[in-house]
């Protein structure tokens, strides 16, 4: 994700404020964790009123009081993700594509690489791993802890 990369969710509330928990992405610099940081940002009527202190973690529970009113938003992956179970039950079938499809998973929950997700996606590869809806909970897990 380059620097000038923004990923954008918003949650709005029935008092017409709104919450942007955005991903943003980082200038790459050579021996740097160059991972994208996060921040939750309070709107009213378009206008940014509060924001969090920049974070690492995107999944979890994000809050901001504004005028004794605390706002909150909870961001969790979705285990019902159909295209990753579709991709686990292929990789433990067609064991010929494992490989490939492995790679696939990995980008698609962590694009910059995490140990974690790659060891439970060996795991599908080799066989040991056979059960999808075990799986797909280990590896959103996972990708959650990472992103929380």
């Amino acid at each position: 994700m380059g620097e000038d990369s923004t990923i954008v969710y918003t949650a709005r509330f029935d008092d017409g404020m709104e919450m942007d928990i955005k991903v943003c992405g980082v200038q790459f610099r050579e021996g740097e964790n160059n991972r994208p940081w996060t921040e939750a940002v309070l709107f009213r009527d378009g206008s940014e009123v509060a924001c969090t202190e920049p974070a690492e973690d995107y999944f979890g529970l994000w809050e901001i009081e504004y005028e004794g009113v605390k706002y909150s938003v909870l961001v969790k992956p979705d285990p019902a993700d159909e295209m990753l179970k579709q991709l686990v039950a292929e990789m433990i079938e067609h064991a010929e594509k494992a490989w490939e499809i492995g790679g696939q998973i990995t980008n698609m929950l962590v694009p910059d690489g995490d140990d974690e997700v790659f060891d439970i996606v060996n795991e599908i590869q080799c066989c040991e791993e056979t059960d999808v809806d075990s799986a797909v909970e280990r590896l959103l897990k996972a990708a959650g802890e990472k992103e929380e």
